[in-house]
C-alpha cells in the first residue's frame, strides 16, 4: 500500500491577457515579466492512492457489485424470462409458493434482497454475466 504524500503542490503557469481597445482583442500582458507568464505554486491537500479493486482467481478485476447495481439489474432484465427464473432458482432465491402467489416483479425484488442477505450477489452477478454474453 502506498503511503500518503505529505506535501503536494501544483505549479501553474499563467499567461495573463489584457483587453486592447484599438485591436478589439486580448493581448499578452507583458507588465508581469518579459516572457508574459506568471508561475504560481498552489498547495494541495494530502492524498492517498485508492485501494486497488479485488482480483478474481483468473487475474481479471472482479466486478464491484454494489457500484454496478444498475448494470446488474439492466442485464438481468434483458434476459429471457425463463433464464431469469433459472438463475434465481439456481441460487434458491425464491420458493415454489412465491412463484404461484406473487407477481414476478415482487419475486425479482425479493430475490435480489435475499441474494444480498445470503451473500451471493457475486454468484448472481456471474450467472447474469454468463447468460448475457
Amino acid at each position: 500500500m502506498r503511503l500518503p504524500c505529505t506535501e503536494r503542490t501544483l505549479e501553474v503557469e499563467l499567461y495573463p491577457r489584457v483587453w486592447d481597445k484599438p485591436s478589439r482583442s486580448f493581448l499578452a500582458d507583458r507588465s508581469c515579466n518579459a516572457r508574459g507568464a506568471v508561475v504560481e505554486t498552489l498547495k494541495l491537500p494530502n492524498w492517498s492512492a485508492p485501494v486497488q479493486a479485488p482480483q478474481s482467481p483468473g487475474g481479471e478485476e472482479a466486478p464491484p457489485v454494489v457500484a454496478n447495481r444498475k448494470k446488474l439489474l439492466h442485464r438481468f432484465m434483458l434476459l429471457p424470462y425463463h433464464t431469469q427464473l433459472a438463475i434465481l432458482n439456481s441460487l434458491h432465491l425464491f420458493s415454489d409458493e412465491e412463484m404461484r402467489n406473487t407477481p414476478d416483479a415482487e419475486i425479482f425484488i425479493a430475490s435480489f434482497k435475499r441474494a444480498k442477505e445470503k451473500g451471493v450477489l457475486d454468484s448472481l452477478w456471474n450467472a447474469i454475466e454468463a447468460e448475457a454474453k
